[in-house]
């Protein structure tokens, strides 16, 4: 994941193990979750 974008499809979509967060979360709260785990990504953090 290197994209807000492809971030976003998945939390909303879910993917393999991960379910999804749509019915969970507003879209802007996933648009933060996407900003943040791409920044944290950046920082390479694992």
């Amino acid at each position: 994941m290197n994209s807000v974008q492809a971030i976003i499809a998945q939390v909303t979509n879910g993917k393999n193990a991960m379910p999804s967060f749509r019915a969970r979360f507003k879209p802007e709260q996933i648009e933060d979750v996407a900003a943040y785990v791409l920044e944290q990504a950046d920082k390479d953090w694992k």
